[in-house]
């Protein structure tokens, strides 16, 4: 299902605490950039998104997460985050290229800040304990910040793209499973990333209803249409 772009308020679901810091994370990292007020809330969308996954996993209780997609909340990214990224305007690209290293310090402290955990690092691993007794998933914090913005982007936070072994791998499933496949534009819209939903079965059936079809009306306006 297309979400449409993540420009919405920290891409439809994050609070707003988190939305705001990732847009002055955003604002700082596109400081000089031509477009930087338009440009910030998408990059800050999408930032909220990623900053999600490790902090849920630290969030999460004694119990931990029972798989890595869970650590998405209300919406799970088909298309990889380096895909993303990349629909972003060239001049953003190349401003996050660029500074890499900065890039991974600011999603960095918004992780700190979102887990309430000073001490965790870009050496930290992004999932920080095994999950349901299966392979520690090594890939580290700046490994996988770095690798989305470096060079061409690549989202090793993907089976796909995984970089320490299959077995830790394929516990990725549909994280990112889309690769760059994104949904076809209607009229002269850009392409859209696609990401699936993931709370409408938590539902009340009652509400199921509405529920969808604001689901629906919100998929309609980020494509230009209208509700009628």
């Amino acid at each position: 299902m297309n979400e449409g772009y993540a420009g919405g308020p920290a891409g439809g679901q994050a609070s707003a605490g988190l939305f705001n810091a990732c847009v002055a994370a955003a604002r700082r990292l596109l400081n000089g950039i031509n477009g930087r007020d338009v440009y910030a809330p998408q990059l800050a969308g999408i930032m909220s998104m990623i900053v999600t996954i490790p902090s849920t996993a630290r969030t999460a209780g004694a119990g931990g997460v029972p798989y890595p997609k869970s650590t998405t909340a209300n919406l799970l990214a088909r298309t990889d985050f380096a895909a993303i990224l990349g629909l972003l305007p060239n001049r953003v690209r190349a401003a996050l290229s660029r500074r890499h290293a900065t890039w991974g310090n600011e999603l960095l402290a918004l992780v700190r800040t979102e887990a309430n955990d000073p001490t965790i690092a870009l050496a930290s691993t992004v999932f920080p304990n095994p999950i349901d007794n299966k392979p520690q998933i090594q890939l580290t914090l700046g490994e996988w910040f770095s690798g989305l913005v470096a060079g061409l982007g690549v989202d090793t936070l993907t089976e796909e793209n995984y970089p320490h072994g299959d077995d830790e791998g394929e516990q990725l499933e549909s994280l990112g499973a889309f690769g760059d496949r994104t949904d076809a534009p209607l009229r002269n819209q850009a392409r859209r990333p696609i990401f699936e939903f993931r709370q409408l079965p938590a539902v009340a059936s009652n509400q199921l209803a509405d529920r969808a079809l604001g689901v629906w009306d919100y998929i309609m306006r980020l494509h230009g249409r209208n509700n009628s």
